[in-house]
């Protein structure tokens, strides 16, 4: 299972308060470091699109894209940033931070070419996001339909509670880039953070949030797996329940599916989208570090009712078939993903 979601990152982490301390003799006051951003700075931010997989084994190929707008960042800076990216970050510079319908479709885009360069062709991929406007255009559809992505959505006001990107990431995340920030500040004895600094730190926390813990749990606990029975009592204190409910495979009603929608998209736009999900075949074995024991089967292979996948299929694919991955391969000189 992926959970693709967006966030703001700060370009300015400064105006904390503490005390400075000054070594012996005297300091004019002009000499202290001092933190200089300007009014596009201060209220500046990059927009991070995330992809979180509850399998650990397969998140360090999952695509994360910053998205900076011109204001920001220079062409010069772009250029110097690129060539330092790890393999699954990606930098655009584009005429809005904002993620837009096009911009969505693009990221989709990439992460089909993730899935085609380094993920085993068995793997079934569970895609859920939540109700963005932006995220519920027809080109969006055509192309998660037309890829196999079985895509599915968060309610809208709901997030907060469900979606695990909300629920358990980003504060983590945030809070990691802080500490990064004042960190840097310290070492360099520089108050100041460039652009190109700020994107390694991103990468930084990138791999020591995203990629340095296991995120199976945040499914569970969101409701996100073979079975209710690890959903949080937080959520079900929040739903007023005592129990997690049954769950139905009916198609949603055009009731239900108005609730789940915000109210400035239809019904009649998104229901000819959506299509019947398939019989999916017998999980993928999962690596012993996929995550806690039973969440093995959740993600990429589609929702799992059993253990691993029999020896003969193991077989067919020696190496695959035990982690879902391909041989690496180089993604950056293929993606779709353009500037502005």
């Amino acid at each position: 299972m992926v959970n693709m979601d967006e966030t703001s990152v700060r370009f300015f982490h400064g105006g904390n308060k503490g005390h400075v301390v000054l070594g012996p003799g005297r300091v004019r006051n002009d000499a202290l470091p001092t933190e200089r951003a300007t009014q596009v700075q201060l209220r500046g931010a990059l927009t991070l699109v995330t992809f979180l997989c509850n399998r650990s084994d397969l998140q360090p190929l999952m695509p994360q894209v910053v998205i900076c707008s011109k204001q920001l960042l220079s062409v010069r800076d772009l250029a110097s940033i690129r060539p330092t990216l790890p393999r699954n970050v990606f930098v655009i510079r584009r005429s809005s931070g904002w993620v837009t319908s096009s911009t969505f479709v693009e990221i989709i885009k990439l992460f089909v070419e993730v899935k085609e360069l380094c993920l085993d062709p068995g793997l079934q991929v569970i895609f859920c996001f939540d109700c963005c406007k932006s995220h519920l255009t027809s080109d969006a559809w055509d192309l998660l339909n037309r890829d196999g992505l079985h895509a599915f959505m968060i309610a809208a006001k709901m997030t907060w509670l469900l979606q695990p990107l909300d629920t358990h990431v980003f504060l983590v995340f945030k809070r990691a880039m802080k500490q990064l920030y004042q960190d840097l500040q310290m070492e360099s004895g520089d108050a100041n953070v460039s652009m190109p600094q700020l994107v390694h730190l991103i990468c930084l926390a990138v791999r020591k949030v995203l990629q340095g813990r296991t995120w199976a749990h945040a499914f569970l606990q969101d409701g996100f797996g073979p079975d209710q029975g690890q959903v949080s009592g937080f959520i079900l204190r929040q739903l007023d329940l005592d129990s997690p409910p049954p769950l139905s495979v009916e198609p949603l009603s055009d009731v239900e599916l108005a609730a789940v929608l915000p109210s400035n998209v239809s019904v009649g736009n998104v229901r000819p989208h959506l299509l019947p999900m398939p019989p999916l075949p017998p999980p993928l074995a999962a690596p012993p570090n996929a995550g806690p024991s039973g969440s093995s089967g959740l993600v990429a292979a589609g929702p799992s009712t059993g253990g691993a996948a029999s020896s003969s299929q193991n077989a067919s694919a020696p190496g695959l078939a035990a982690t879902g991955q391909r041989p690496a391969k180089r993604l950056r000189s293929k993606t779709s993903l353009a500037d502005d």
